[in-house]
């Protein structure tokens, strides 16, 4: 009860004006061990396509500013989940409502269960992530920065080649599971004595294990033409991709796509 009060005063929205005093802002941050707990808690479940499309169109009216409240308020939800006592099939917005005293049940969603959480969280940060990168920012700001190396002429060349003949479905989809990739188990925190220089492990490593082992219960079996990408991706030679090309493949990937979809205009 102790834990459960401080946990409520310390997460609880406040805003206090203090004139001359300076003052600290906490913001939570949620990374793959953030979730791997939340998945310890309860198991998490992919969202459903026609959910998706509904979230896709509420967030195409969000400003950037009110897209980045939002993953705010998720990111305190998660963080004090993954610790609280609340069931699987506790309603999110109910769950932010009771943490931020704020009836802000994020892009209009009253149906989520806690079980989508990590969904919803991958689905809203992509968001941003796209944003960012077509307005020219830094997009992987939270990012180790050991994970954002320059690809080669060589290895940009044999991605281009490769991703030039997928569609714009399969670009999509390629797109969603690398950023997957990377949040949840390329940038994994560490303990030292379970470290691994993730930046040096080869991404097609990276992939096959996140596919293996997916972060969602009920996972649709992999695409054939995914598993041939995989497959196909060099493991030696100059055109051998590593974990620290991981942000400028997915860079890459994403602006093919872009490209692909002007195209259509």
């Amino acid at each position: 009860m102790e834990r459960q009060i401080m946990n409520r005063f310390l997460f609880t929205k406040s805003v206090i004006l203090l004139k001359e005093i300076e003052t600290v802002m906490y913001r939570f941050e949620t990374n793959a061990a953030v979730f791997l707990k939340l998945r310890d808690r309860f198991k998490q479940e992919r969202i459903s396509v026609q959910v998706l499309r509904q979230i896709q169109t509420d967030l195409d009216q969000k400003t950037f500013s009110e897209l980045c409240d939002s993953i705010d308020k998720l990111d305190i939800a998660i963080n004090f989940l993954k610790s609280d006592f609340s069931d699987s099939e506790s309603l999110l917005s109910d769950s932010l409502v009771n943490i931020l005293n704020d009836d802000d049940n994020l892009v209009s969603q009253k149906i989520f269960q806690c079980k989508y959480m990590q969904c919803l969280w991958m689905t809203l940060t992509l968001e941003r992530t796209k944003r960012r990168q077509k307005n020219n920012m830094e997009s992987f700001c939270c990012i180790s920065s050991a994970f954002t190396q320059k690809l080669s002429g060589e290895q940009l060349t044999a991605l281009k080649i490769n991703l030039n003949n997928f569609k714009i479905e399969q670009l999509d989809y390629l797109s969603k599971t690398i950023f997957e990739c990377l949040m949840l188990t390329i940038d994994m925190p560490q303990k030292n004595e379970e470290y691994v220089d993730m930046s040096k492990v080869g991404l097609k490593d990276a992939i096959e294990s996140y596919l293996y082992d997916p972060p969602y219960e009920h996972e649709a079996p992999t695409p054939d033409w995914l598993q041939i990408f995989v497959n196909d991706l060099p493991k030696d030679g100059d055109s051998r991709l590593i974990c620290c090309h991981v942000v400028e493949t997915w860079v890459t990937i994403h602006k093919t796509l872009a490209n692909k979809r002007d195209q259509m205009l």
